[in-house]
């Protein structure tokens, strides 16, 4: 019907689709579809519950995806996702829509935060001294965090009484340590020790977060719900401290907070909002 258009894996149930199969393990979902289209590495669609996603699989294709910014925007994407991790629909049109103005308040600036966001990322994470810094933080605590002393408990999986030895889960160990380390040098110390279990939280979220890209209903997502609500509230204590409370977090934890505020977000969508950051 449209030649142009990327090839549909058939499926028998109108509104269904692959949803079945797709909601089981999503990876076999689209290795069977790449599959079925014989490795061409052409882009391919899925339905699944009356929406089509579209697959790439080819390296090919990437960047001239992510250079066309006009048909194949983010935006609305984004919009959605701070939404669904709890933001409110003033906090989120703030973030899109709320005028910007320099430091002296009189010229208004070009982009609103949701935009100029991404611009502090690539400014924190591209070669210099904003991830100098933050690099040579995480490095010391992953090192801290590796000695035998700073073995999280959560990771021991057997310490026999009185020997000097600790079984370690690999795995619980690596999300740990990482984990452990990249948010004390991102927000400070302070976050982990309002809310000690978050990482746990977190790795749960991050395990079912599929479910809130898919917008599954929170009584069959439990999970990923209850990992999202833990760290909302998390973040909440967080910004209610003063700043002079919660030292040692990174410049574009800074920027981001001051410029939200300027714009008032209020709190309670400051905490929503700051979700994506930290799961990314």
């Amino acid at each position: 019907m449209h030649p142009r258009e990327p090839k549909q894996m058939p499926y028998w149930f109108p509104g269904v689709g692959h949803a079945f199969q797709f909601f089981k393990d999503s990876e076999d979902t689209f290795t069977r579809s790449r599959e079925y289209f014989k490795n061409t590495r052409e882009p391919f669609g899925v339905t699944v519950a009356g929406q089509t996603l579209y697959i790439i699989t080819s390296l090919e294709h990437v960047p001239s995806i992510y250079r066309n910014t006009t048909t194949l925007t983010f935006d609305d994407f984004v919009r959605d996702m701070m939404l669904s991790v709890g933001a409110s629909e003033d906090g989120v049109r703030k973030m899109w829509e709320s005028p910007r103005y320099d430091s002296s308040g009189t010229r208004q600036l070009h982009k609103v935060l949701a935009h100029a966001g991404e611009d502090y990322y690539r400014q924190q994470f591209h070669p210099g001294d904003h991830l100098g810094d933050l690099w040579m933080e995480i490095q010391q605590r992953i090192e801290k965090s590796m000695t035998w002393d700073d073995i999280s408990p959560n990771c021991i999986v057997h310490e026999p009484f009185g020997k000097a030895e600790k079984t370690l889960s690999l795995l619980r160990w690596c999300q740990s340590v990482l984990i452990s380390s990249v948010t004390n040098a991102v927000f400070g110390p302070k976050l982990l020790q309002l809310e000690p279990g978050l990482l746990r939280s977190f790795i749960t979220f991050d395990d079912n977060s599929w479910k809130l890209t898919y917008k599954l209903p929170r009584f069959v997502a439990r999970e990923v719900y209850g990992g999202k609500d833990h760290i909302v509230s998390a973040f909440r204590k967080y910004f209610a401290l003063p700043m002079s409370e919660r030292k040692g977090n990174s410049w574009v934890v800074q920027m981001l907070e001051t410029e939200m505020r300027s714009i008032d977000v209020e709190e309670k969508d400051m905490a929503a909002l700051f979700v994506m950051p930290f799961w990314v």
